[in-house]
């Protein structure tokens, strides 16, 4: 009986350390303040307006031999390196509104077919890959 008491006792004390580990410790009556983040910050600029050519140094804990960012063995560096060096066919507006890149599409269109969802891309005659190969 006693050696119940004893474990019912140290759960109930470990219960209680852990709960009190959890509360934040203030009385309630502390103000919160918040800082609004804009929804995008960056400074927005044509492509005239970038100067070509320059050096751009990052960081990189690693960049292992798997490129392929839809690989089950590529990280999270060589997603992020893969998506500087390929096209971006999907822009999107400070308020987050998708629109297609006129750089690579005339048209793209979306249409329900028995029951599907169809998605048409217009690929621009002048769009090519970064190697120069036409996209098709």
């Amino acid at each position: 009986m006693k050696r119940r008491t004893f474990i019912l006792g140290t759960s109930t004390l470990g219960a209680a350390a852990v709960l009190a580990a959890c509360s934040s410790g203030s009385s309630g009556d502390s103000a919160t303040t918040t800082t609004e983040v804009p929804a995008a910050d960056y400074e927005a600029a044509t492509y005239d307006e970038i100067k070509n050519g320059g050096t751009y140094n990052v960081a990189l804990q690693e960049l292992g031999e798997q490129q392929n960012p839809f690989h089950g063995n590529a990280s999270g560096y060589a997603t992020d390196v893969w998506y500087w060096y390929n096209p971006q066919f999907a822009l999107y507006s400070p308020e987050g509104e998708w629109s297609f890149n006129p750089d690579y599409f005339t048209d793209v269109t979306a249409e329900e077919v028995d029951s599907n969802t169809v998605v048409t891309y217009t690929i621009r005659d002048e769009a090519t890959w970064n190697d120069g190969t036409a996209i098709d």
